[in-house]
């Protein structure tokens, strides 16, 4: 099967490519944006939606990049803070709630185990479903949530840290 583009079609079409990258340029951190919702789109996890909620966000006291991720699994939603913590080392803030979810509700005690590269944490969820990580390491990184009894109700996608 032959070329179906002229070189006059290939040169208008680079034309108009260089054009529009130059009017229009994709937005600052689109790729990294695409990898993230790529990384969630095929595993057998329940998750319906991932989205990078933010990437190059400021920090209340500090100007470094802050990336905001929202996980949605039908009645419950994962909001998860990554912001450098120090040079070496990140700090993971998140926060669990309920679609429909006044801001008041208490929630369940359960854990939170955090997996980075093959090093497992756990941490608690407080009443308020709040949740943190401090002095993080690693590539990659997920959530696992466990109920009570240690029941595991649903994970997170692999992300890159």
């Amino acid at each position: 099967m032959g070329d179906v583009w002229s070189a006059r079609d290939r040169d208008l079409l680079e034309a108009l490519q260089e054009m529009w990258s130059h009017r229009d340029p994709p937005p600052a951190g689109l790729a990294d944006d695409l990898i993230a919702v790529l990384a969630g789109a095929g595993l057998e996890e329940d998750w319906e939606l991932l989205r990078l909620v933010g990437g190059d966000l400021t920090g209340i006291r500090s100007s470094s990049e802050v990336s905001t991720f929202e996980f949605d699994l039908g009645s419950v939603s994962v909001v998860v803070r990554l912001a450098p913590e120090s040079p070496s080392s990140g700090r993971l803030d998140g926060w669990l709630t309920r679609a429909g979810d006044p801001g008041d509700a208490e929630y369940p005690p359960g854990r939170v185990v955090l997996v980075i590269d093959d090093a497992e944490r756990v941490g608690v969820i407080d009443a308020e479903g709040r949740f943190e990580f401090s002095g993080i390491r690693g590539d990659h990184w997920r959530l696992r949530f466990l109920a009570p009894d240690g029941a595991r109700r649903f994970q997170t996608p692999d992300m890159p840290l």
